[in-house]
């Protein structure tokens, strides 16, 4: 018998298996798995009666809430597509992706919304006045299916920092495989509590929502990520793993050094979203007593490639990491061929696996490219070793060729970031007559710092040719709003600075 792979089944199974047990916490209330299915299914059959049909898309602007982790499989779970949408986004973005979508309807909860974002669809407002979020309750419950695991379960738009956003398809398999590469690799059971730090509207939260809700592990879901208040929840929920991104780890190092806490039952951190520096790891494993394991993929991946494996030792811990289990990757050269597997040679990552994505929403042309003989190109420059492992060296457009020379502009500021007064660095190429491009860094500092002072410490670390020829510095990093440093901004900005200003 075939049955269809569908994240459905994990809030089924939970409310079957684990019913009677403490499964999501928010704020101050608790929902058994019992609970937690019945709001989903509630949810639901609320969309059904509003008129939401399969293949209708369904928009989701919001806080973290027990509401949201319900939609990853009400919205699904009567065939429609669930698009949840990153708060973080301006108006005019949210328009511009509501319209793309051809949203049904959309569902919002965010004290920053802006009425205009809806215009031309309804809109929903889950809680507060008027909200939807006690309405349902006392409506029908729907039974949460699925006929078809290729059916279009979710719709996440890419950050878009060099251009419009496009619409990332995932399978209701994509997401089921990605929760089973979560659940292996993290070794996630009912014992666990998980903190749901990573956004719900971040890629499902890299899986470990879709994982924990299958294997019954008891979720905290704060309504934003900080630093203090994450810690004291650590302590007091008796926190097992989360996932976050750097910046949110620097945040939590600083804040445990401040004031520590105990937190013995923290077994991991899983870090990923954007580059690594290497001495991180040693200051969480002397602040947070407990090691992080790095993670490595595209929303368009589901999003997880690869996962670093600390029994393998420290090289796998930061920067090296294995293929997940449903995953095959390579590292090919510009005619597709496979390098060396001998650790330095470069070329582009590509991917294949159940957990590639269907596709861009409404764009075949950018679909056949992106998915080109029939592997997904990753756009990241990479190596890899004879052990398989794979290390991310640069997105191929960021690296930077100087006088024939490869530059990482990774590597580079990694280098930076080991300065105790750099709170956050970006570095990219600009033309230069000589050397074609030359590394230019843009530095954020959390202490006094000059430029000279930054290039000597450089001298020892990095070779003198990948030394950024300027240096200028910034009161704040352009961001997209899932974080990553716009570097089609700072290129702008280097054009247009004086080239003398700031010289390491």
């Amino acid at each position: 018998m075939r049955t269809p792979l569908t994240p459905v089944d994990f809030v089924r199974r939970a409310g079957e298996v684990y019913g009677d047990l403490e499964g999501v916490r928010e704020g101050g209330r608790t929902l058994t798995y019992g609970e937690f299915l019945a709001l989903a299914e509630h949810l639901a059959g609320y969309l059904r009666e509003r008129g939401v049909r399969p293949g209708d898309r369904v928009a989701w602007l919001g806080r973290q809430s027990a509401l949201f982790l319900a939609a990853y499989f009400a919205v699904p779970g009567i065939g429609a597509i669930l698009a949840p949408i990153n708060v973080r986004l301006a108006p005019g973005e949210i328009r511009y992706i509501l319209q793309d979508l051809g949203a049904r309807l959309l569902v919002e909860d965010f004290p920053g919304y802006d009425p205009r974002a809806g215009e031309g669809f309804e809109v929903l407002h889950a809680r507060g006045e008027g909200g939807i979020e006690e309405e349902i309750t006392r409506g029908p419950r729907q039974d949460l299916l699925c006929d078809d695991e290729d059916r279009i379960a979710e719709i996440f738009y890419t950050s878009g920092s060099t251009g419009r956003p496009k619409g990332v398809m995932l399978t209701h398999r994509n997401i089921f495989l990605n929760a089973v590469n979560f659940a292996l690799m993290h070794g996630i059971c009912d014992e666990d509590v998980v903190y749901h730090a990573i956004p719900l509207f971040h890629v499902n939260g890299w899986g470990l929502p879709h994982a924990a809700t299958w294997l019954g592990a008891r979720q905290v879901i704060p309504e934003r990520f900080e630093a203090e208040q994450t810690l004291d929840d650590i302590a007091g929920e008796q926190v097992t793993l989360l996932c976050a991104v750097p910046t949110m780890v620097e945040a939590l190092v600083a804040a445990q050094a401040s004031r520590p806490r105990a937190l013995g039952s923290l077994r991991r951190i899983v870090v990923g979203g954007s580059p690594i520096p290497e001495e991180l790891g040693e200051r969480v494993l002397r602040h947070l007593g407990v090691p992080f394991v790095q993670a490595y993929g595209l929303t368009e991946s589901s999003p997880a490639l690869t996962v670093g494996n600390p029994r393998r030792g420290r090289r796998q811990g930061v920067g090296w990491c294995l293929p997940v289990p449903a995953a095959q990757l390579a590292v090919v050269d510009e005619e597709g061929r496979p390098v060396p597997r001998d650790g330095q040679t470069l070329g582009e990552i590509v991917a294949r696996g159940s957990s590639v994505m269907a596709g861009y929403w409404l764009r075949p042309e950018e679909t056949k490219a992106a998915l080109e003989g029939g592997v997904l190109r990753t756009g990241d420059l990479g190596a890899v070793d004879a052990t398989g492992a794979v290390r991310v060296i640069d997105r191929k457009k960021d690296l930077i060729i100087s006088g024939g020379e490869n530059i990482a502009s990774l590597e580079v500021e990694d280098a930076i970031l080991q300065h105790a007064a750099v709170a956050d660095c970006g570095v990219v190429g600009v033309a230069d007559a000589r050397w074609g491009e030359v590394p230019v860094a843009f530095v954020v500092r959390r202490a006094p710092l000059e430029a000279a002072e930054l290039g000597h410490f450089l001298q020892d670390r990095i070779a003198r040719f990948k030394q950024p020829k300027r240096i200028i510095f910034l009161d704040e990093m352009p961001k997209t709003g899932t974080g990553k440093v716009r570097k089609d901004e700072l290129r702008r900005i280097a054009a247009d600075a004086d080239p003398g200003a700031a010289r390491a």
